[in-house]
C-alpha cells in the first residue's frame, strides 16, 4: 500500500486513489475531526502534509479489514481461488479503464455522450 512507516503525503493519497488536491484536503479535514487521522507539517518543505492513522484510525480500519473479510468469504463462497483472483483482475482493469477514461475526456458527466 502507498503507506510506508505508517504515513504518506496528501499528494500519495491523491495519486493513490486518483483525486484533486482539494477533495483530499476536505476528506482529510473529515477525518481529522473524528480522529481517525493525523496531519503534520513537513519541517524540509513546509506546503508537504504528512498523514498518518490515528490509533482509532487503525481500529476502525481493522474493522473493516474484518468486515470486507467476511463479506468475500461469504460473496466467493464456493468459488476456487483461481476465480476469485480473476474476479480481482477484472475489477482492476474496469478500474484502470474508467480512470483512463476520466483522464482523457474529463471529469465524468452523467448523461452526456463526450466520446
Amino acid at each position: 500500500m502507498f503507506l510506508q512507516d505508517n504515513q504518506c503525503t496528501q499528494e500519495d493519497i491523491g495519486a493513490h486513489f486518483d483525486l484533486d488536491k482539494g477533495r483530499i484536503a476536505r476528506n482529510l479535514s473529515e477525518l481529522e475531526e473524528k480522529g481517525l487521522v493525523r496531519r503534520l507539517i513537513n519541517e524540509k518543505n513546509k506546503r508537504q502534509k504528512f498523514v498518518s492513522l490515528t490509533v482509532r484510525g487503525s481500529q476502525v480500519l481493522e474493522e473493516i479489514h474484518r468486515i470486507s473479510g467476511r463479506w468475500d468469504e461469504i460473496c466467493f463462497a464456493g468459488f476456487t481461488e483461481e476465480e476469485r483472483g480473476q474476479q480481482q483482475d477484472y475489477l482492476r482493469r474496469i478500474a484502470e479503464n474508467a480512470i483512463e477514461y476520466k483522464h482523457r475526456v474529463g471529469e465524468c458527466t452523467y448523461g452526456k455522450q463526450s466520446d
